[in-house]
């Protein structure tokens, strides 16, 4: 999964892939199978991924992050599309910084 020019992630795009495809769970590691029941792991893996959100703005907190697994909050609902960076040219602002300083 292209994030931006010449990087990948391609685990996290891959698992964000089947959850919006609603196939999360094929992305469970078969090794756990019945160490965990399918709501539990459903559970750890939306929530990987919202901690993997690009926009870090986007990110729980902690207070929410315990909450939720906890089952005292419901999860959250995650866009079925993995979000994309978008990075800003910010030249003429760190040039009118730089004038500022000086």
């Amino acid at each position: 999964m292209l994030l931006e020019e010449g990087c990948y992630w391609p685990l996290v795009g891959w698992v964000w892939d089947l959850y919006g495809k609603n196939r999360l769970l094929d992305a469970a590691d078969n090794r756990v199978n019945g160490v965990l029941d399918p709501m539990e792991m459903r559970q750890l893996m939306v929530v990987g991924l919202w901690c993997c959100n690009p926009d870090c703005k986007q990110r729980p907190k902690i207070k929410q992050l315990i909450q939720i697994l906890n089952f005292e909050a419901p999860l959250p609902c995650l866009p079925h599309k993995m979000p994309r960076i978008i990075i800003f040219e910010t030249r003429l602002a760190f040039r009118w910084i730089i004038f500022v300083r000086v």
